[in-house]
């Protein structure tokens, strides 16, 4: 306590610790540490340190323990500071003692929220932090004799205006609180309060951290932190010490086990060199507060940061832009991705999506070097840090060790879909279930006997993955949205273009406006409330049920159109409807919603409403278009057209590698077929398979939003 609170012992040796000329003296002399006469004025005291509002120290306070007067002593002519500052910040109710004695003897019993008011009452700096920290009780704790009675009044006074709740306890005649303590147990002294405020000034300190807790009770701190519930168990790792202990003990036990809780508490007790009883109290103590423990954050996370009147304004704005959509796409280029005008869109949906029940998950696939890692990044650098985790690998059981809320409403992203390994399983069961679950078995570090232990991951989690690889297993695949780049000539050329303005003077300035935009996605994000999407209209809506798969891809275009709609929340009346106890809050989708939704369904699950993979079918799209123009100008048929691999490479720009890994799939599925071939012959194809109109199958039919019925109460 002495280290923590910052108090010192003058021992009457500055003088000879300071060289004898005046130069050097008088700096003391100026603060008042020495006296005119160059006489140590804290000489045999202990000395307090009070502090302003900014931390910084303004003030001493010196209590004399040798003989001699006055007893308390403080610098001259300033009359500032408080001591034990951060009482008001942790509680709204607090205890003022005579002085920094009476305070610290009731931290050591176990009660910290405690301030002394230095004096025959309060100063500037203790009225000023009362009405900063918006206490609503407070508890005065004075010697009882005249001198505690008139510093009583004149505090009543200070505080008549202050919203605050003044009651007094009162100590025997002649008694301070250290007096009083020194002959008496801490209930006793508990029992003199006023009702209203014993429990909680009377409560041990206890303090929540983002991974654990304090717990300080008296002299002992206990730091806890590593929490497991599993069913019948609560695991934790705990380190006790203080200032007394010699050392520290660190152990990891079951909380809910009598047995590895004695033998913790034996530990303690030698520790402390305290009775195993009282050890055994701190014990239940701490195990209703880890019971109760809930993070800082809400989650075991990084917690978000807290935003200025200013970066809300901003958010604010962008997310009750009316053309909020368009808005994103040209941040993205802005912040340097050319084209992509569709998965700038879906990408972003898909990260908006973890805060909702039933997130997207969001697979780019394309070649190396094709931009899919850009606009990842991009898209994740726009997510607050707090809410999303990003991998380069998984080995197969990370998932299911993380924190049990460490992935909870939030981007899980992993740069190549080939890093998943083995950890692919569980991140499907991630998706799907919405939780990871596993069995184990460990030693019993007290019986020594194998044991079953559990453990739990929450979700949901929006999942956000890259690959290169030209077919995805298809249990992963179908959990996924699948889009993919655009990998033609003339995209490359407006690549260029960006690259090439980036290094100019005015692509250097333009760095600035990408943090503003960061910034301001981060603040607009942060603002997202957790309120419900009812969509009035899901009734009406027709989605193609002609293949299994499209069970999933069903849920995920209704998860798209809900998505849109969360994300202009701010642009929409939020209604509440009772449900019980409850109040449920929600925003409604619009046709405006469905609309956004069906022109990003209709080409990125229209390759799934088929048999055929992302770029297969945009491959047979472009060669369509080809056999197409080429058939105009020979006035022939397209069927009766045949092409080469050669031709196609020259036709759409495409590599051989591009064009001999996704023809097989087409000629596989039987869109292509080959009339003749073989190894060191040239390959020639022609056009099979049910086709539309402009030679794409067919993809996906979607309602009209116009022609959707005005819903019904």
């Amino acid at each position: 306590m002495f280290r923590d609170y910052r108090v010192g012992y003058a021992d009457g040796s500055l003088l000879e610790a300071l060289p004898p000329d005046d130069e050097s003296l008088a700096p003391f002399q100026s603060l008042g540490v020495l006296t005119d006469r160059r006489q140590e004025l804290f000489a045999g005291c202990v000395v307090f340190p009070l502090l302003a509002a900014d931390g910084s120290v303004i003030n001493l306070y010196g209590r004399r323990i040798q003989d001699g007067a006055p007893k308390h002593v403080t610098l001259p002519n300033v009359s500032r500071g408080v001591w034990n500052a951060s009482a008001t910040r942790r509680s709204s109710k607090i205890l003022i003692t005579g002085s920094p004695i009476d305070a610290l003897t009731l931290i050591d019993r176990g009660i910290a929220d405690v301030i002394p008011c230095l004096g025959d009452g309060l100063n500037e700096d203790h009225l000023a932090m009362l009405r900063r920290d918006g206490l609503t009780d407070v508890v005065l704790a004075l010697p009882g004799n005249l001198q505690g009675r008139k510093t009583e009044s004149a505090i009543r006074a200070q505080l008549d205006g202050v919203s605050v709740n003044v009651e007094a306890l009162r100590l025997p005649d002649g008694d301070d609180v250290n007096r009083f303590l020194q002959q008496h147990e801490v209930s006793e002294f508990q029992a003199l309060m006023p009702k209203a405020a014993a429990s909680a000034a009377g409560a041990p300190d206890c303090r929540n951290t983002a991974q654990g807790l304090v717990l300080c009770v008296g002299a002992r701190r206990y730091e806890v932190k590593a929490f497991l519930r599993q069913g019948t168990q609560l695991k934790a790792t705990i380190k006790a010490s203080g200032p007394k202990a010699q050392g520290f003990e660190l152990h990891t036990l079951d909380l809910y086990s009598a047995r590895s809780r004695e033998t913790y508490a034996m530990s303690c007790a030698v520790l402390f060199a305290e009775d195993v009883a009282l050890i055994k109290a701190d014990l239940d103590r701490l195990l209703e507060r880890v019971e109760a423990w809930t993070p800082e954050t809400g989650a075991a996370s990084s917690a978000p940061a807290t935003m200025t009147d200013r970066e809300r304004e901003s958010g604010l704005a962008l997310l009750r832009d009316p053309q909020l959509l368009d808005r994103i796409e040209r941040d993205l280029t802005t912040l340097g991705m050319a084209g992509e005008s569709l998965n700038k869109r879906l990408c972003y949906l898909a990260a908006i999506s973890r805060k909702l029940d039933d997130p997207l998950s969001l697979l780019i696939q394309s070649r190396s070097a094709a931009g899919k890692s850009t606009l990842q990044n991009l898209v994740l650098s726009l997510v607050p840090d707090e809410d999303k985790v990003v991998y380069t690998r998984m080995t197969d059981q990370a998932l299911f060790y993380q924190d049990p809320t460490a992935l909870m409403h939030r981007v899980v992203a992993l740069e190549e879909a080939e890093g998943l390994g083995g950890a692919a399983y569980s991140l499907r069961a991630l998706q799907s279930s919405k939780q990871l679950a596993i069995a184990t078995t460990s030693k019993d570090p007290v019986s020594g006997k194998m044991r079953s232990e559990h453990y739990l991951v929450q979700g949901p989690v929006a999942v956000l993955l890259t690959t290169t690889s030209a077919a995805l297993d298809e249990e992963t695949a179908s959990r996924f949205l699948t889009v993919t780049i655009d990998e033609s000539a003339a995209m490359t050329e407006r690549i260029f273009e960006r690259q090439r303005e980036a290094d100019t003077l005015a692509g250097y300035l333009r760095r600035h406006e990408h943090d503003v935009l960061i910034q301001q996605h981060h603040a607009a994000q942060r603002l997202l409330e957790p309120v419900a999407v009812i969509n009035p209209y899901a009734p009406q809506l027709k989605f193609p049920a002609h293949s299994l798969r499209a069970r999933r891809d069903h849920k995920k275009y209704l998860m798209l159109i809900k998505a849109i709609a969360f994300l202009h929340q701010k642009q929409r009346p939020v209604k509440e409807v009772a449900q019980g106890d409850q109040v449920l809050r929600y925003i409604e989708v619009t046709r405006e919603d469905i609309r956004a939704a069906n022109a990003l369904a209709e080409t990125v699950m229209g390759s799934t409403a088929d048999e055929l993979s992302a770029p297969a079918r945009n491959l047979l799209g472009h060669i369509h278009a080809l056999v197409k123009q080429r058939a105009a100008e020979q006035g022939a048929a397209p069927s009766d057209l045949a092409f080469t691999r050669k031709a196609i490479r020259d036709g759409i720009g495409w590599s051989d590698w591009q064009v001999r890994t996704h023809i097989r799939e087409l000629e596989e599925l039987e869109y292509l077929r080959a009339r003749s071939g073989a190894w060191g012959k040239e390959y020639v194809y022609e056009i099979l398979g049910a086709t539309s109109g402009d030679g794409v199958p067919v993809g996906l039919t979607l309602s009209d939003p116009d022609e959707l019925c005005e819903p019904t109460l």
